[in-house]
């Protein structure tokens, strides 16, 4: 009679408690994802959501890829977005404004740096 290799995952204790663990990461996480930041009207940003044209496909792309929480703007949203979108906005715009490109050339590391500073900057209101 064979064995199911399903059961090995009842019987070890140490690949139960990671299977445990790691499915309770991932149920806080879906209750993280559906609670809304306190103050903000979510009928509103459904309403900007629907108005937004062709920007509602990156909208709907970013809901998509955070599970969610874009479109519930929960919690979880406000994590690593502003400092994402603080650095793409660094990075479109240092080629475009000269003084810039110059920094970022003389010195990468210090460019590296002043990048960092402002990213941050820019991320914490």
């Amino acid at each position: 009679m064979r064995r199911s290799p399903w059961r090995f995952l009842l019987i070890s204790p140490d690949i139960r408690n990671r299977l445990l663990i790691t499915l309770g990461i991932l149920v806080i996480y879906r209750l993280a994802a559906h609670m809304p930041v306190p103050g903000v009207d979510r009928a509103q940003i459904a309403q900007i959501l629907g108005q937004a044209g062709s920007g509602a496909t990156l909208f709907n792309l970013l809901d998509l890829l955070s599970g969610g929480t874009v479109s519930n703007f929960s919690v979880l949203a406000m994590g690593v977005y502003p400092y994402i979108t603080a650095q793409i906005i660094l990075q479109v715009i240092t080629p475009i404004i000269p003084a810039l490109q110059r920094r970022m050339e003389e010195d990468p590391r210090e460019g590296r740096k002043w990048m960092e500073k402002w990213t941050y900057y820019l991320a914490v209101p």
